[in-house]
């Protein structure tokens, strides 16, 4: 690697980007269910790693509409 510095670092930022959509896709794809489907976010039952997401912790916050 230390010879060809720049040709991995090139390969490497090339990489990143791919595996955060993957990783984005992911995430979409997993609470689709639960926060549109089941309304579980504002029923006070979204769990996220093991925990209740509680809706008033979450801020500062933009709206997209």
């Amino acid at each position: 690697m230390g010879m060809n510095l720049g040709r991995h670092l090139e390969s490497f930022k090339g990489r990143v980007p791919s595996l955060l959509v993957g990783a984005i896709a992911e995430f979409y794809l997993e609470t689709i269910k639960p926060v549109f489907q089941e309304y579980a976010l504002p029923q006070g039952r979204l769990q996220g790693r093991g925990r209740t997401v509680n809706p008033a912790a979450i801020h500062p916050t933009a709206l997209l509409t």
